[in-house]
């Protein structure tokens, strides 16, 4: 294995711990731990990402809603092309924060467009959502 090959192989190892640590994170927040919104907050988290987890999750959830399990995914496709040794063409940055941004928002949209309930459609589709 050479050092290239080496270098692909542990970056996807270390891209897909990322993807499950914001997967984890995303799917057990709960409001409760937040401090801004729960007083006092639940010590110690029930967020199996921690604190830090916490605040993922609360950024994450409250901000895209569940369109924010997109972060995961993208994680994981990515530490799987690593793996396979396709690497990923280095592009601008605005290549890769439009389309994500574009994916978030209408994800987040179309989800809080299939419920009537004002609070399950900020729940559903975050306050991106809830509010495009």
């Amino acid at each position: 294995m050479d050092r290239v090959e080496w270098m692909a192989r542990s970056s996807s190892v270390l891209l897909a711990a990322v993807g499950l640590f914001l997967a984890l994170s995303v799917v057990t927040y709960t409001p409760h731990d937040v401090s801004w919104f729960a007083y006092p907050p639940q010590h110690p988290p029930g967020n199996l990402g921690g604190v830090v987890g916490v605040w993922v999750g609360c950024v994450g959830r409250e901000g895209f809603g569940w369109a924010s399990l997109w972060f995961p995914v993208l994680a994981f496709w990515g530490a799987l092309r690593l793996w396979c040794g396709n690497t990923l063409p280095v592009k601008p940055l605005s290549f890769l924060i439009v389309p994500l941004c574009f994916l978030l928002s209408s994800t987040g949209t179309l989800l809080a467009l299939t419920v009537t309930d004002a609070l399950r459609r900020a729940t559903l589709g975050g306050m991106i959502g809830f509010f495009l």
